[in-house]
């Protein structure tokens, strides 16, 4: 039955809490409190709700609060200059398509540079050193590397939705735009992982080695105004995956091999393009939900009272209501003692779900505030993979909310680490099981009452 904020049938149902005092008329006086509505009295722990256990003269509990729950896109994410960038793409049956482009300028490794008049490239290698992160599969992805269109400059901030131009044309030689990769399992450094070397088509080397203007490889500064950058990524398709690049190791860079002809005996040298921390880089993320049940959330929010869904990567939050968590003040001298928001997840063995969630609340300007229980360190958030549940303890932000100085508008589930991962979680929602409540998402609040 639908609740109302005017009856006290929509109250949550109570339990006594069995570490509380009790006491033969227990009863009478939970109908007492049911059928009584009082003032506010003063809070005599500050606003915190943390009473010490055996100050509290009765306590109840109940789990039974009403949850109204929605999954919707995320904002757009500052990826700049991070620590590492990501690279690829993999499907998901729920999820759809995700695909992640590390973008970044390149820079001369010497002041200057004066290519001989005659030679003969070998090969154009760009490599790109990963890091101890996968997610999905790592198969034999089929790679893209294009030149940007777009000028880029270090002082700038380039967010993960950023519009990119690129020319058309995939830089792969052709024939190799499929690369086996082999990364060791449960490997978390880069030296046991490998660096991708990426064979272009040596068309490249022409453009770079005799352009037009042989000025603009006079200065880093004329020739990233010349060559913009690449932007790298694969095929989104079965067996793909995601990986961790560091652009700014001193193996990441593009190579030219070649043999100098101009000399009385041809001489096999390179030169190197390098990526560095005076590079502007950053990741930009697609997501596709065509064809999934999520299809259309870019559009309107997807009803989360059954299954609910957050991924990193700048893809989904879930929204969270409590329409009638002020019921809670008809019990005259309401202290709050603990609230748990307990989120079960389901698992998946090839596409993980995050290590841990973080939840905000917006305020009435529309700004994403920290919880109170953040600030001080007890929230909570991480997964629990062996009971399958993320779990915030959120007493603060409770007490405060029943007191008046927070007026949410929404709690928020996020992804931490939103910008360098691209993992996904589906949570059940307040009414994913009507066998198993334990499997469903809920608010668990004990509080004690004069």
């Amino acid at each position: 039955m639908p609740a109302s904020l005017s009856s006290l049938d929509n109250l949550p149902a109570l339990v006594p809490d069995d570490r509380g005092y009790s006491f033969a008329g227990s009863f009478l006086l939970a109908l007492a409190l049911l059928l009584f509505v009082s003032c506010e009295k003063p809070d005599p722990t500050g606003g915190t709700g943390l009473i010490p256990e055996n100050d509290q003269l009765f306590a109840w509990r109940t789990d039974t609060l009403t949850l109204l729950v929605q999954s919707e896109t995320e904002d757009s994410l500052r990826t700049d200059e991070l620590s590492v960038s990501l690279l690829g793409a993999y499907l998901d049956p729920v999820f759809g398509m995700s695909r992640a482009w590390a973008v970044s300028q390149l820079r001369l490794s010497t002041s200057s540079v004066d290519f001989p008049n005659s030679y003969e490239v070998d090969s154009v290698v760009l490599t790109v050193q990963l890091e101890g992160y996968l997610y999905g599969r790592q198969g034999k992805p089929y790679f893209l590397v294009h030149e940007i269109l777009d000028e880029l400059a270090l002082d700038e901030t380039y967010y993960s939705n950023k519009n990119l131009n690129v020319y058309p044309d995939n830089l792969m030689l052709d024939g190799s735009e499929r690369q086996h990769l082999s990364v060791p399992p449960n490997a978390t450094n880069s030296p046991l992982f490998p660096a991708l070397r990426l064979p272009l088509d040596i068309s490249l080397a022409q453009r770079l080695m005799s352009p037009a203007d042989p000025s603009v490889l006079n200065s880093d500064e004329s020739f990233r105004a010349f060559f913009k950058g690449l932007a790298v990524s694969t095929m989104a398709e079965p067996g793909s995956g995601v990986f961790n690049a560091d652009l700014v190791d001193p193996a990441s860079k593009l190579t030219i091999y070649y043999r100098d002809l101009d000399g009385p005996e041809p001489d096999t040298t390179s030169y190197a393009f390098n990526i560095t921390s005076d590079c502007a880089r950053f990741t930009r993320f697609e997501h596709n939900y065509l064809g999934t049940p999520l299809q259309g959330v870019e559009s309107f929010p997807v009803p989360g009272q059954e299954q609910c869904f957050v991924q990193a990567g700048s893809g989904l939050k879930v929204r969270l209501d409590m329409p009638y968590i002020q019921n809670l003040n008809s019990f005259e001298g309401r202290t709050i003692n603990a609230a748990e928001l307990i989120v079960p997840f389901e698992t998946d063995s090839r596409l993980l779900p995050q290590q841990q969630l973080v939840l905000l609340y917006r305020d009435q300007e529309g700004e994403m505030r920290v919880l109170p229980d953040q600030l001080s360190q007890t929230i909570g958030g991480l997964g629990d993979f062996a009971k399958n549940e993320y779990r915030f303890r959120i007493d603060r932000y409770i007490q405060q909310v029943l007191n008046g100085n927070i007026q949410p508008d929404g709690l928020y589930l996020y992804s931490t680490r939103g910008g360098i991962t691209v993992n996904r979680v589906i949570c059940n929602g307040p009414e994913f099981s009507t066998e198993d409540p334990t499997r469903n998402m809920r608010l668990l609040v004990t509080f004690t009452s004069d």
